[in-house]
């Protein structure tokens, strides 16, 4: 079954074809359909990369490893103005995770991040919440980017792509990605305490999104 946004557009063509829709109209849908089947593609052999591999849990250092990760975004980051301002914890923080789909958590952010502010900063904060038994791991993504439109944000998780990023290349399957690994798999700081890992996001038009992963962390 095609992902969520793939979905969307198969069913705009077909009550296109049934209307009166232009010839321009029809072919703009087609290469939305064209997209979002080779994004699909893109995804499910990063799946099958999985698959091939296994599940590989391990600690990470948290910190180091996001910061390794911003590093090889600062050209980029630095071709578009941008500030990139990072704040972690005193701390050391590990986690217990497949470092590769950590990785591709955070990377996925950042690329979404950049590709979506054209001015201002991006900002990655990581923190400690909670108290106990509800202490958690706060890692925390924001832009001073374009935003997603308010009736749009339900939908971003499951392909949908912001009516306001047309002209942005894109599938709309990354956030669709992140998600499944964060709230399936679960990150957490130790063997038999890894469930629970959750993903949010909030934004607002012309002012920028915040992308939050809240994560178990047990003493």
């Amino acid at each position: 079954k095609p992902p969520g946004g793939l979905w969307s557009d198969i069913d705009e063509l077909s009550g296109a074809l049934k209307g009166n829709s232009s010839t321009d109209e029809l072919i703009r849908l087609f290469k939305e359909i064209r997209k979002g089947i080779w994004g699909t593609r893109s995804y499910l052999e990063m799946d099958m990369d999985t698959i091939n591999r296994g599940i590989f849990m391990q600690h990470i250092d948290v910190n180091r490893t996001i910061s390794e990760i911003t590093d090889s975004f600062k050209d980029k980051i630095g071709e578009k103005g941008l500030r990139l301002l990072i704040v972690l914890t005193p701390e050391s923080i590990m986690l217990y995770a497949d470092k590769s789909l950590f990785n591709t958590v955070i990377s996925n952010l950042l690329q979404n991040a950049i590709k979506y502010t054209n001015s201002g900063s991006i900002s990655v904060r990581t923190f400690l919440a909670g108290e106990g038994d509800k202490k958690r791991l706060v890692i925390e993504m924001q832009d001073t980017g374009i935003g997603i439109p308010e009736d749009e944000i339900k939908h971003v998780f499951s392909g949908h792509r912001g009516s306001n990023v047309e002209n942005i290349p894109g599938t709309g399957m990354g956030l669709s990605f992140v998600k499944t690994i964060v709230d399936q798999l679960g990150f957490g700081n130790s063997l038999d305490y890894y469930a629970g890992s959750q993903i949010a996001i909030e934004s607002k038009i012309n002012e920028g999104t915040t992308v939050t992963i809240d994560i178990p962390y047990k003493e």
